[in-house]
């Protein structure tokens, strides 16, 4: 895979779906190396990243990646020259815990992300309701001057590896500076808020945007375009957007619960 950090144009965007509005954009690693600790001022949020400097973390990094090349190894011997930065975003798209976070250049599979948890829940089952919710879709505005290799690092796929990545439209970026943890507080402290967006959609229009994804053609087959995704798109039974509830409501009158 090629990878370049290269930015070809002035202007371009990314765009992230958060199932919680309460999130900040931070990847999987700085997630896991933050906790509240104990302090006479009170509970406060260490960020051991920035606590511990950048060995310890770097570390932590490599102990991940190193343990899952080893595994890369066992599976096929296509992967044995793999490099590092091609190794973290495979992983990525598996559950890697990585310090990478990962965005699309499609604002529609932001989308689908965000209302992912929900879109699981359409599974075939009698009697289940969708569970709403307020989601969060991010738009960075990756002006010329946005990123650098010291700080806030952009990471492009030239040639993507796996499909996953490709039908994903992936690109990622790495929060490289350890005095923050998270993108939105970088961006403030070097006065670059304004380039980042963030949309609350409203919870009554999960329904609509579903319908308009499975449209669209972007669900789970197409985002992961192997036998995960197959097995979980022909769970997805859509039919209860389009009028199952209703179904089973007017069924529940005819044959109520027991108690």
């Amino acid at each position: 895979m090629n990878i370049s950090n290269g930015i070809e144009c002035c202007h371009f965007k990314l765009f992230r779906g958060q199932r919680d509005i309460s999130w900040k954009l931070r990847s999987k690693m700085e997630r896991f190396t933050e906790y509240i600790g104990k302090t006479p001022e009170g509970d406060k949020i260490i960020n051991l990243k920035h606590a511990n400097g950048p060995t310890w973390y770097n570390n932590e990094c490599q102990i991940i990646l190193t343990q899952f090349k080893s595994n890369l190894y066992k599976i096929s011997s296509k992967y044995n020259n793999i490099s590092d930065i091609d190794a973290w975003i495979l992983g990525r798209h598996y559950g890697l815990t990585t310090p990478y976070l990962d965005w699309t250049i499609n604002p529609l599979k932001a989308l689908f992300f965000a209302f992912e948890d929900i879109y699981k829940s359409l599974e075939f089952k009698m009697g289940f309701s969708i569970d709403n919710y307020p989601v969060a879709i991010y738009k960075l505005n990756c002006w010329g001057n946005l990123f650098n290799d010291d700080e806030f690092k952009f990471i492009r796929t030239i040639d993507p590896i796996g499909s996953r990545m490709n039908s994903q439209s992936a690109h990622f970026t790495y929060l490289k500076i350890l005095e923050h943890n998270n993108i939105e507080d970088y961006l403030s402290s070097v006065d670059k808020s304004d380039y980042l967006e963030k949309f609350i959609i409203d919870e009554n229009l999960t329904s609509e945007i579903l319908l308009h994804l499975h449209e669209s053609e972007i669900d789970a087959f197409t985002m992961y375009p192997d036998l995960t995704g197959a097995a979980l798109q022909a769970n997805v039974n859509m039919e209860k957007i389009y009028g199952f509830n209703e179904l089973i409501k007017e069924m529940d009158k005819l044959h109520p619960k027991l108690p």
